[in-house]
């Protein structure tokens, strides 16, 4: 298994499966807005995990049959054949260069928000800590997370990956406000909403060569702020009106400098008019949904993940495909017998065997007696050869009047390469080609023999083939 083929292939199956589980909660997003907004929010933290976590890799391994190798996982070495190599070539600096832009915009961000976590003043006012702990304890937030004062910010906000911090703009504020502020903010905290920004902005800089991908982390700020807008507006039903959290938070923003800009890396109370008229509507989306909509919004649900999971198979399946597809055409065809033109056999004595650098084996002889193979009984191997390098395989005992048939593909295709066999003398015998051939060594003495490839080359080889005699 090539290093750099299955790398290709994880990446390739994410982008199918993440795209492919985006596109259905397009369609069940309607849907579920009708019966609660945090289930479009979850549903599409489900869609980021199927970005990130290589799930349909996972299934392809364990399922697929096809060309996917079994051996050389430690072995980067592969190389296209013919034009494939500057068709790809292209494509993949044109992706790192917008990867690399992408991590670079990242950590601009990045460093401001370290810049702006740097000037913090823990607070230290009685009547501020005491409301923060009473609303934590409400929440049922367990987990430490700090409070500060920051002159910075011009909006309430959540920062940190796995210990969060709420910071608060240098103002005073009444027990209502600081309520409704430490109720969103702590929600946010319980629904872990810092982190999937983080994992969005991955997203966003690994698939930025898919249309759909760039969208998620403005998705996963207007959605996080609509589900923590209804848990909140729960969390705080006994104590204030759905109508009056939105009057306080508009109250609150129209504190915030006409010159601040949103900021879509932080979960922050508000952001502008416009996604706060959103919110709004959607919860008044919510209000009105019947109370019976819980069973109908858990079985959309259900039908959204085992749907994207079906799928999610299938394109994972659709994938491993097109891998094979491309790998075969560049590689050659794994295991199976080349048929080739009759090539010149070559003998070389043991005494005049020393045409190259350094030999390697397949397996240490740890035993004796060399394994038993039986006549017809094929195998493989799939072998990493150096230049000037002599690869050979394991002793195996062939006896008088057999044959010991062997084919090989290597690549690049360019580059020369030996084939033969070593008998128990270490005389050797052996063709000469490139790219995909073989040839069928008679053998006139019983004893041990080995197969080999070497490669006459300049670059690396990568030998795929078997062996057999009858």
């Amino acid at each position: 298994m090539n290093l750099i083929s299955q790398i290709f292939l994880i990446i390739l199956i994410a982008c199918f499966t993440g795209t492919v589980s985006l596109g259905f909660w397009r369609v069940f997003q309607p849907l579920l807005l009708k019966r609660d907004p945090r289930l479009v929010y979850a549903t599409l933290r489900f869609v980021c995990m199927m970005y990130i976590v290589p799930f349909g890799y996972l299934i392809v391994r364990l399922t697929w049959h096809g060309y996917l190798r079994t051996e050389s996982i430690w072995k980067p070495n592969f190389e296209m054949a013919g034009d494939m190599d500057l068709v790809f070539g292209i494509a993949g600096i044109i992706w790192l260069v917008f990867l690399i832009k992408n991590v670079a915009d990242s950590m601009v961000e990045f460093i401001r928000w370290r810049r702006l976590c740097r000037y913090r003043i823990p607070v230290a006012d009685e009547q501020v800590c005491a409301e923060f702990l009473k609303v934590k304890n409400m929440l049922h937030i367990h987990r430490k997370i700090g409070i500060y004062y920051s002159s910075s910010i011009q909006s309430p906000m959540v920062t940190g990956v796995f210990q969060y911090n709420i910071l608060l703009p240098k103002d005073h504020y009444s027990r209502e406000e600081l309520t409704v502020i430490f109720c969103h903010e702590l929600v946010h905290c319980k629904h872990n909403d810092p982190f999937f920004k983080i994992c969005s902005i991955y997203i966003g800089a690994m698939q930025h060569m898919t249309s759909g991908a760039k969208h998620i982390l403005p998705w996963i700020n207007e959605w996080s702020e609509c589900a923590c807008d209804v848990s909140a507006v729960c969390a705080l039903r006994d104590v204030i009106t759905p109508r009056r959290y939105f009057e306080v938070i508009v109250d609150l923003m129209e504190r915030m400098p006409e010159d601040s800009k949103p900021d879509y890396i932080f979960s922050t109370l508000y952001e502008s008019q416009q996604s706060l008229g959103r919110r709004i509507e959607y919860m008044k989306k919510y209000v009105k949904a019947k109370r019976g909509a819980k069973i109908s919004a858990f079985a959309l649900s259900f039908l959204f993940v085992v749907t994207s999971i079906t799928t999610t198979y299938a394109a994972s399946y659709g994938a491993a495909g097109v891998h094979d597809e491309l790998y075969q055409e560049a590689e050659g065809t794994q295991g199976e017998s080349l048929e080739t033109p009759e090539l010149e056999e070559v003998f070389v004595p043991a005494s005049e065997n020393n045409d190259y650098s350094r030999i390697k084996y397949a397996k240490p002889d740890l035993s004796p007696v060399a394994p038993l193979l039986d006549a017809g009984e094929n195998v493989s191997f799939n072998w990493t050869v150096e230049p000037g390098t002599r690869f050979c395989s394991g002793k195996f005992k062939v006896s008088s009047g057999q044959k010991i048939m062997l084919s090989a593909s290597t690549a690049p295709s360019t580059q020369t390469c030996w084939i033969g066999i070593m008998d128990p003398h270490n005389n050797v015998r052996y063709v000469e080609g490139k790219g995909a051939f073989g040839h069928s060594f008679a053998v006139s003495e019983t004893g041990k023999y080995r197969v080999f490839v070497q490669n006459r080359g300049t670059k690396n080889v990568s030998a795929t083939g078997g062996y057999y005699f009858e």
